[in-house]
């Protein structure tokens, strides 16, 4: 499989459906799965797991043997909206964060020009932080065709969903972590689940560089400085 994606950006090799730890999202998941839906749009907000789901699409198609493409565009400003061009040579694009291109009137009509081609016999997926018809684009049309497919609210995991993943990631990188230790995690650091995984990392680098087991007073020691 190759995971390697224009502009060197690259598929997550922790983005798949396995690990995301479905909630309340279920049905959306199952949905994503199957890869068919010419058009579904995501929303909620930052951390909830847009940006995994997204990419966890684009293996699902690449396991079908379908070609995907996945673009974040709240990183728009270091590429040129010349990137949507083309787009519809791919079976599936995932396009992440489209809130982020709001005003720009360019990228919004980049945006409402692959929405054009894509919907004639692709599957396209997008993500952003507000339902569709609360995204402010310039753009009216624009702002119409996120209405046009399936819309799903991707609904925030529980604290004890949150503890199993945080677990389930650490026992992958060949960490134990108590449960003790979770829940002081959840209770006193970010409940934003990007935000917990990336200081997951921060333990996983911090216990191997300090020759430290992962307990509550080495984590309270972090904290304070993260």
């Amino acid at each position: 499989m190759n995971n390697q994606l224009a502009l060197g950006i690259q598929l997550l090799d922790t983005a798949n459906f396995d690990n995301f730890g479905s909630g309340e999202n279920k049905e959306l998941i199952a949905l994503l799965q199957q890869v068919k839906e010419p058009f579904i749009y995501l929303f909620g907000a930052s951390g909830v797991g847009k940006s995994h789901l997204l990419q966890a699409s684009c293996f699902a198609a690449q396991q079908r043997q379908k070609t995907a493409f996945y673009l974040a565009l709240n990183e728009a400003e270091t590429f040129d909206n010349k990137m949507l061009q083309n787009l519809e040579n791919y079976d599936v694009v995932c396009i992440d964060d489209i809130h982020s291109i709001r005003g720009k009137l360019e990228w919004e009509e980049a945006l409402f020009h692959l929405f054009n081609r894509v919907f004639k016999d692709k599957i396209l997926i997008v993500s952003a932080n507000v339902a569709p018809q609360y995204v402010d684009f310039q753009l009216t049309d624009l702002k119409t065709r996120c209405g046009w497919g399936i819309t799903y609210p991707v609904i925030e995991l529980s604290d004890q969903e949150k503890a199993k993943i945080l677990q389930l990631r650490a026992e992958h990188r060949g960490l134990e972590l108590s449960d003790e230790v979770v829940q002081y995690v959840l209770k006193y650091s970010s409940r934003n689940m990007r935000d917990l995984l990336q200081f997951l990392e921060k333990l996983d680098y911090l216990s191997l560089a300090q020759q430290r087991k992962i307990t509550i007073p080495f984590v309270a020691s972090i904290l304070k400085h993260y």
